[in-house]
C-alpha cells in the first residue's frame, strides 16, 4: 500500500455515554474529501473488545471494535464490502483520547 494514501472522514457517530463522556467513531474512506454524514448507533453502540486470554501489560496485543449501526434505508451500509481490506479507517475516540485505530472488516456485517 503506497504511503501517500490518505483518509477522510465520511462517516462519523458520536454522543455522550452515561458518564456524560464524549464518544466519536469516524469511519474514514481512503481518498474521501467530501462532507460528513452522521450516523446513529443503537444499543450498545460501541464496544471495544481484547479476543483471547491477551494481557493488556504485555505491550502488544489485539484488538476489536464492534460497532452497532441504525440503518435508515435496506442496503444502506452495503459500500463497506470492498474487496480492499484497507479501504475504510475507523477511528474510537473517548474523552478526546484515541482507544482504538484499525482497518473496517466486513466479513461480520449482518
Amino acid at each position: 500500500m503506497p504511503s501517500t494514501y490518505t483518509w477522510g472522514t465520511k462517516y462519523r457517530v458520536q454522543y455522550y455515554d452515561v458518564n456524560e463522556v464524549q464518544t466519536i467513531v469516524n469511519i474514514k474512506k481512503k481518498g474521501y474529501s467530501g462532507s460528513v454524514t452522521y450516523l446513529t448507533g443503537t444499543g450498545s453502540p460501541v464496544q471495544l473488545i481484547y479476543p483471547g486470554n491477551e494481557s493488556r501489560i504485555a505491550g502488544i496485543y489485539g484488538a476489536e471494535l464492534k460497532l452497532n449501526l441504525w440503518s435508515e434505508t435496506n442496503y444502506q451500509f452495503l459500500e463497506f464490502f470492498t474487496s480492499d481490506n484497507r479501504e475504510y479507517l475507523v477511528e474510537y475516540t473517548k474523552g478526546g483520547a484515541t482507544q482504538f485505530k484499525g482497518f473496517l472488516i466486513t466479513e461480520n456485517y449482518s
